[in-house]
This record gives C-alpha cells, structure tokens and sequence, in this order.
C-alpha cells in the first residue's frame, strides 16, 4: 500500500492534518533540426536553405493541489498509529468536519466487536469546522480471538447546536482504517498470547561491552513446561534491531533455534553497535530498545515485540551515546 506521512500517523493527537501539494517534475524533450544541404558539388551555388526552426519546449501544468480535508458536509472518521503509540499501546481515532460549523463532542467511542467492549477515546475536544482532530484510545491488551464479521464504527455524542450543555445526540460514523491498524494488534496480540502460554521472550538487563563501538545483549527463550505443552514447538526465524541499536556487521539476527515446551531453556547473544548517531534517533523513536522476534509456532508464522526493562533500556542507550561520542 503506497502511504505518506498521514496515512502512518506521524502526527500529534491536537495537530492539525497537514495538507499537500502534489507536483510533476516532467523533463522537456528536446527535438533536433534537420541537418543543413553539403556546400559541394552541384548544390554550391544553391541557396543555402534556412535552418529548421526549433519547436518550443512543452511542459505539463502542475497538477491541482490535493485537499486531504474532510469532504464537505460529511462528518468522517479514520484510525491511525505512529510509532509512538504503537510503543505506548494504543491509536487514534480522527474525525473530521467537513460541515461549516464546529463540532462540539461530548465523547467518542471506538465500537469493534473483535474487542469485548466499547473503547472510549481520551482528550475529547471540539473538532473546528473544516478540519480533523485526533483522539486517543488505549488498546486492549486482551482481544477477542475469534472470527468477526461484523464491521467497526465510531460513536459520537454530539452537543446539540444552540441548546444546552447537557443536550446530546449520537452519532455513528463508519471509520476507516487503511493501516489495518486493529487487525494487525488482534493478529499480534492472540499469537503472543497463545506463545505465552508455554514459552518466556526476554532480554537481558546486562550490556556486555565487546569493544567501544560493540556490545553484546542476550535474548532468552525459557519454556513454561506448562502440562499439556510438551508438544508445542518454538523456531526462532530471525530478530531484528531497532533505530538505534543495529546487528554488528549483518542486517538482522538469525538464531536458528528450535525450542520445544518442555525442553532447555536458550540464550541466543546479539552483537550490537549503534544505528544512527545523530540525536533525534531516541526522541523520534518509541521503540529505541524493543527487538522484533519472527518465529513459527508450531508451524504458524508470527512475531513478538520484545523490549528491554526500563533499566536494560538506560544501560543500552548509555552504551550507544557513549559508542557515538557523546
């Protein structure tokens, strides 16, 4: 899916959406002249023919700017994610006004039934007319884990215009969500649950300092010998590093482990050095320390975001700022 920054939510939940231009940088084709008559022969006393005018150089209007506004006179709704609220568990819901009046809420709610319960949004506020407002919903760390068929929406109680306070009406919306935002936490969230049953991901506190610029952590994989999990079987495919911390001298781990529900526990080393050493790469970044773990679960692929404890945490990006200089 081709997105741009809208589409990944890059923005704050009080920012205004930004609205673009779309331009086409079209490079001229240059036609060439025919060649001039030869001066020898028969044709020297011929008058000599006059060059072949050049045809001017055809370029293509700008295309007309894009207006990613709320459609007018519709009140619209679409979820988003950054990293950040990714890292922080949860999403935004924005709504948008495309009516000329502004839109006083009272609460908003997100209504999806692959969760037990409606989801209500934080930082309510008025949506201004002709613009959008983003609203905070805190992910459910348990979903339902089930098939659903039943399409989600967003519940708006809205202050009726010129009445009192305390006059509301509902509002139902369909809601967008290009990302697939809620099916990619479902999908996530049941696998991790489902592995956490019979096995432990974690990575070590200890930063093992290699040299100046590398260091090693440790991820372990401990089974839970859960009764009735004997049979269950844990590849570990790949691990990849984060924006601040990369694999030493390869583009991502591969552990190459199988472990099973009753079986030994496993440390798997990952040399590390920093990605970037530029200052914005920890403030830009919700995930600074949490390493993604692609693996088979009996079979099925998944994968599991594993981060490090607040203290593992300080002592890696400790190591990077000391590794980058400063």
């Amino acid at each position: 899916m081709a997105t741009h920054e809208r589409r990944q939510g890059t923005r704050g939940p009080g920012e205004p959406r930004v609205r673009c231009l779309r331009s086409l940088a079209v490079l001229p084709l240059l036609w060439t002249g025919a060649c001039s008559p030869g001066t020898g022969g028969d044709d020297a006393g011929a008058p000599a023919a006059s060059p072949a005018a050049s045809p001017s150089i055809r370029t293509l209007e700008p295309l007309p700017a894009v207006d990613d506004g709320p459609p007018e006179g519709e009140l619209v709704a679409e979820l988003l994610q950054s990293s950040r609220d990714a890292a922080a568990g949860r999403f935004q819901v924005w709504v948008g006004n495309g009516t000329d009046r502004p839109l006083r809420l009272r609460s908003v709610r997100y209504l999806d039934w692959r969760y037990f319960g409606p989801l209500d949004a934080d930082r309510v506020r008025p949506v201004p007319a002709g613009s959008e407002r983003g609203f905070l919903v805190a992910l459910p760390s348990r979903p339902r884990c089930a098939p659903v068929d039943r399409p989600p929406a967003v519940e708006l109680r809205v202050v009726r215009p010129g009445g009192r306070s305390d006059g509301t009406r509902t509002r139902m919306l369909d809601v967008s969500d290009e990302a697939d935002v809620v099916a990619r936490h479902v999908a996530s969230r049941c696998f991790e649950l489902d592995l956490r049953r019979d096995f432990a991901l974690s990575v070590d506190d200890r930063v093992q300092r290699v040299d100046e610029k590398v260091a090693e952590l440790t991820l372990r994989v401990r089974p839970r010998g859960r009764p009735g999990g004997a049979h269950r079987r844990l590849d570990l495919r790949s691990v990849s590093g984060t924006p601040v911390l990369t694999p030493y001298r390869r583009p991502v781990w591969r552990p190459g482990v199988t472990v099973t529900g009753h079986g030994d526990a496993v440390a798997v080393p990952l040399r590390v050095a920093p990605a970037r050493c530029d200052g914005h790469a920890v403030a830009e970044s919700g995930g600074a320390t949490a390493f993604r773990v692609r693996m088979r679960l009996d079979g099925r692929r998944g994968e599991l975001l594993v981060r490090m404890t607040p203290r593992g945490a300080a002592r890696a990006l400790r190591f990077a700022a000391a590794a980058c200089g400063r």
